[in-house]
């Protein structure tokens, strides 16, 4: 029995309900908090070209965290034995992190030029502490106490959004308002995260090169399928910056910005209990398909309520958020509520195929997805202008979304349970 489930017996775990409304209650506190950066900056700069470098800041951290991430928080949670300890889990994540931020680094100085590579940079390094805390989530997950994480995500957002507020308002300098965020994450990290989460386990990194190594190397496929959904969003916004300007990324990722509401709600929704899913594709099949069914349902009502919200009020959203210069700009908003709820479908059939370790699913499910971003940008980019990464990502998605089904179709009827009670 691990570290964490023994502790857990001092200090008890939560229901799967109460665990998923604090789970909501922080990541969309959280959420909301990174959604207003993209205002902020809007709000206390000269024009959109500020929150173009902060899209490209926040699109390169997004490419090099599936190296951090690892997916350790999800292999973790849905490891069946207890075999690994958490300072060992812990150990690898700093070697991972270490990874993601040197190559991070590098790709903002080979992609970026003048002060654009130190703000890209120094993002990266806040989403490396974030992430890194990641790792503390994960056991707490497992011992069944989200709330814990649903406090860290709210403190760190709130705090993080009133810093990097008060740092543009007064210097009007993002570099500056990201030095600041990066204080705040470590703080929260040094400050609550280590010390809520050493009641379940020791968090003190232990480095067995060895496991590391062969731990890194076994889930590198699946490293490779996150870098190859990120490069979905990556390489379109880069092409928009390269053909229109940084300052047609910035109105682009700010009426994008507020529809990400569908991706992130349903993440909400599955998240929490991607364990439990996991574990009945292997006890209980008819339940378990029933669940899919109604978490598919319930993403198409959140998607369907943001299309109609942001048909009959979406400009006027756009022009109180970000002025009279984003209203001619709200056409952008439908497309890209549709790629958000592609992205939150392709992204929870990805961590079902990864939950019952169908890695080959995983990992085609991604290339194609990259693939198909790569041949079709330079024409669809040509062909949109700024609808271009929306309409780039639907295709990339519905591709892979086709391709993954079927795996997972396939490794649902292998050996299927019987489909009556």
């Amino acid at each position: 029995m691990s570290e964490a489930r023994v502790k857990n017996n001092s200090d008890k775990a939560m229901s799967l309900r109460r665990n998923m409304l604090w789970n909501s209650f922080g990541s969309l506190t959280r959420t909301i908090c990174k959604w207003l950066f993209t205002l902020v900056v809007v709000r206390f700069s000269d024009g959109f070209d500020a929150a173009g470098i902060l899209a490209l800041a926040m699109s390169i951290s997004n490419l090099v965290n599936p190296i951090a991430e690892s997916r350790l928080r999800v292999y973790y949670v849905t490891e069946q034995s207890d075999m690994r300890p958490v300072a060992n889990y812990m150990g690898i994540r700093v070697v991972s992190t270490l990874i993601a931020l040197v190559v991070g680094v590098m790709y903002a100085v080979f992609s970026s030029d003048g002060e654009a590579i130190v703000i890209i940079s120094l993002y990266v390094v806040y989403q490396m502490i974030l992430n890194y805390t990641e790792g503390f989530h994960a056991v707490q997950q497992r011992a069944m106490r989200m709330d814990l994480i649903g406090i860290s995500y709210a403190v760190e957002g709130v705090l993080s959004l009133t810093v990097f507020t008060i740092s543009m308002y007064v210097f009007h300098s993002l570099l500056i308002a990201i030095v600041g965020v990066i204080v705040v994450a470590l703080a929260v990290a040094i400050a609550y995260d280590a010390p809520s989460t050493s009641r379940f386990a020791a968090i003190h990194p232990r480095f067995d090169f060895e496991d590391i190594f062969k731990t890194l190397v076994r889930l590198s496929p699946l490293v490779a399928v996150a870098i190859t959904f990120n490069i979905v969003g990556l390489v379109p916004r880069q092409a928009l910056a390269d053909s229109f300007g940084d300052h047609a990324l910035g109105v682009y990722a700010a009426v994008a910005t507020p529809v990400i509401v569908v991706q992130v709600a349903a993440g909400y929704i599955y998240t929490p209990i991607i364990g439990k899913l996991v574990e009945l594709f292997h006890a209980d099949k008819r339940r378990v398909l029933l669940l899919h069914l109604k978490i598919i349902g319930m993403f198409l009502v959140i998607a369907a309520l943001a299309a109609l919200v942001f048909a009959v009020m979406g400009e006027q959203i756009l022009v109180i958020l970000f002025g009279e210069e984003i209203r001619p700009y709200s056409f952008l908003i439908q497309p890209a509520v549709i790629l958000s709820l592609l992205t939150a479908m392709t992204w929870f059939l990805n961590d079902l195929l990864f939950g019952i370790r169908s890695f080959w699913g995983c990992f085609i499910g991604g290339l194609s997805a990259a693939v198909v971003t790569l041949v079709v940008t330079p024409r669809l980019t040509a062909l949109f202008e700024l609808n271009g990464p929306s309409m780039i990502g639907i295709v990339s998605y519905l591709v892979s979304l086709m391709i993954m089904t079927g795996f997972y179709v396939a490794a649902y009827l292998k050996d299927p349970e019987p489909l009556t009670e």
